[in-house]
């Protein structure tokens, strides 16, 4: 005796298409939410300008990926430039412009900080 393949009725496939519609529709709900954007401290940019400003850590905080990139890659090639000495004075040039920028960010008013980066 051979048996015979099972046959799907077709309630059951409209069942499995609507259990996969459902599932698409909350893909699609879940990926098409936008991002949330957190605010930014005025002190947490300027403290960060301070201390890690070097590295561009405040830009990367603040959204400006390219400033931070600046910063980063510019502290690395002064540290690599140290064995010739002048890599030196380069790493005290982007030291004081970080430590001004985290002075600026400081000093700066809420509302005008709240308007360029938030």
């Amino acid at each position: 005796m051979a048996r015979k393949p099972i046959k799907k009725s077709k309630p059951a496939k409209q069942a499995s298409s609507r259990v996969k519609n459902r599932r698409l529709e909350a893909r699609l709900t879940i990926s098409s939410k936008p991002a949330v954007s957190r605010r930014k401290d005025k002190i947490a940019a300027g403290l960060l300008a301070i201390f890690l400003g070097m590295l561009g850590i405040h830009e990367f905080y603040l959204g400006r990926t390219g400033y931070g990139m600046a910063f980063l890659i510019s502290t690395l090639v002064s540290f690599f430039l140290c064995v010739v000495l002048i890599g030196f004075l380069f790493l005290f040039i982007i030291a004081v412009i970080a430590f001004v920028e985290g002075i600026v960010l400081l000093c700066m008013d809420d509302a005008n900080f709240d308007k360029k980066f938030n």
